[in-house]
């Protein structure tokens, strides 16, 4: 039974209706390698319940995160010296050629999604707007839809109809996602799931509310609203979406070497990341439902 929202979506966002899904995936085998050498951290498969919320279709632009910078309520990209994490850490992103080229500040790449902001510029830009950032379960049921479906478009293996694959090629090693997916968010693109949002799987990894937590097994309740809060053992804030996860083979797409565990862009809107990498990426904002 889904639950409608109560008030208006605006015309930037759209309502996620309140339900009780199934978040994550049962382990899966995978023929390569042990299953101990590699962490499923999409594991257990659990039932969550979620009350009504309302999330952005699109995720924020650099034209958007540079009016916050230019106001004074978000700090600067990551490139900028002594900009800083949610565990104090400032590195962008060493070696990477993406990061010498790709600037908020850049009038060109106003449209684009931000990609190279800390968590707490993500969380400060949504309180600047008067919304904040998704928890990690908002941010599945909002990719997977009301059917639980492993993408956003449904079941379907991905292909270049989801995303635009044309404009970077799969695997440019001067970029960090695997394509950048950093492209005018106006973009026409499949990516797009039953209740409008757009972007989830295929653009930039997001920023999330809560911090990585380890997945609770299904007792039979549903989890009211989990969210991860934040640890010694941590490394910052949660992220989803074209995350470069390590996951065990699925479908059989990948055609990675056997010995190497990263799957093959995109991810399914299940997969999640312990954060240990990732220091800096993009986000979109949510608010609960009045």
């Amino acid at each position: 039974m889904l639950e409608a929202c109560h008030d208006t979506a605006a015309p930037s966002e759209a309502c996620i209706a309140g339900s009780t899904f199934v978040m994550g995936h049962d382990p899966i085998p995978d023929p390569r390698v042990p299953l101990a050498r590699i962490p499923q951290l999409h594991a257990p498969a659990h039932r969550v319940k979620l009350p009504p919320f309302f999330m952005d279709v699109l995720p924020v632009t650099n034209g958007e995160y540079l009016r916050c910078l230019q106001a004074g309520a978000c700090p600067d990209e990551c490139q900028t010296t002594g900009t800083q994490n949610s565990v104090g850490s400032t590195s962008c992103a060493s070696g990477s050629t993406f990061y010498y080229r790709y600037h908020v500040a850049d009038a060109a790449l106003a449209n684009h999604p931000v990609a190279t902001v800390f968590d707490l510029g993500a969380a400060a830009y949504c309180a600047w707007v008067g919304r904040r950032l998704p928890t990690e379960a908002e941010w599945e049921r909002a990719a997977r839809g009301p059917r639980g479906t492993d993408y956003p478009w449904g079941n379907a293996a991905p292909d270049c109809s989801r995303y635009g694959c044309d404009l970077v090629p799969l695997g440019d090693p001067s970029t960090p996602f695997m394509p950048v997916g950093a492209y005018p968010v106006d973009r026409v693109t499949g990516d797009v799931s039953p209740e409008g949002i757009r972007f989830m799987v295929t653009g930039v990894p997001e920023f999330l509310d809560d911090w990585y937590y380890d997945y609770p097994f299904d007792n039979g309740q549903a989890i009211p609203s989990p969210r991860g809060e934040p640890s010694s053992g941590s490394n910052g804030q949660s992220a989803r979406g074209n995350i470069n996860a390590r996951l065990p083979l699925y479908k059989g797409e990948s055609s990675l070497p056997a010995d190497q565990a990263n799957e093959p862009f995109p991810q399914p809107a299940w997969a999640r990341a312990d954060n240990r990498w990732l220091g800096r990426g993009g986000f979109r904002c949510a608010r609960d439902d009045r």
